[in-house]
């Protein structure tokens, strides 16, 4: 294993434990600050498809901004797993949402079936990516979980893409931090958002 899988390794253990050694009210608080900074956003205001990750209790709670997507009347994509690669899925409703069932990492899902018959030509045409993470950096690197999901994804849509496509991720404030080592496969945001808003 190089350096740099080792620097990543170690410090996606560091991060895992501080943020589940969060309070629930700060990640409450700090939740709320960043739902109000996108929402508030012009490029999400202007986002017409719109894809977020359903969030893990230590991650950034999407659930209002999930609701607020249906309020605005915009189209919403959540990610499925399948054979190994990430695939976005129209959700059509907070009621569809709430009777979804969850996957093997907690995480509300499509039975794969459903998914399959789901997956459109939407995931060409997706405005805004709300991604998650463990850490970021100033110069928007992102460290993901380690199984290269969002990163395949992504890349594949930076070189299929005609149309601009926005790549926000989530964070708290303890998330930010001097330099995250990357390699060359690593896809690089647009925007970060932390409750002291845009980076």
């Amino acid at each position: 294993m190089d350096s740099i899988k080792v620097a990543k390794k170690e410090l996606r253990d560091t991060m895992k434990r501080l943020l589940y050694q969060m309070k629930d009210e700060d990640r409450h608080f700090q939740s709320l600050k960043v739902q109000n900074h996108l929402v508030n956003s012009k490029i999400y205001q202007k986002a017409r498809t719109i894809s977020t990750f359903l969030s893990l209790p230590h991650e950034i709670n999407t659930y209002s901004i999930l609701e607020n997507i249906f309020l605005s009347n915009k189209t919403c994509m959540i990610p499925f797993i399948y054979e190994k690669r990430l695939h976005m899925v129209q959700l059509n409703s907070m009621e569809e949402y709430e009777a979804l069932s969850r996957d093997r990492f907690g995480i509300k899902s499509f039975e794969v079936n459903e998914a399959l018959q789901k997956i459109t030509a939407f995931n060409h045409c997706i405005d805004l990516v709300l991604v998650p993470g463990l850490a970021f950096d100033t110069s928007k690197h992102r460290l993901g979980y380690g199984m290269g999901y969002y990163d395949r994804f992504l890349g594949q849509k930076k070189d299929i893409t005609t149309t601009s496509q926005i790549l926000v991720a989530l964070c708290f404030d303890s998330q930010i931090i001097e330099n995250v080592p990357t390699e060359s496969h690593d896809v690089k945001l647009d925007h970060i958002i932390t409750p002291n808003g845009f980076i």
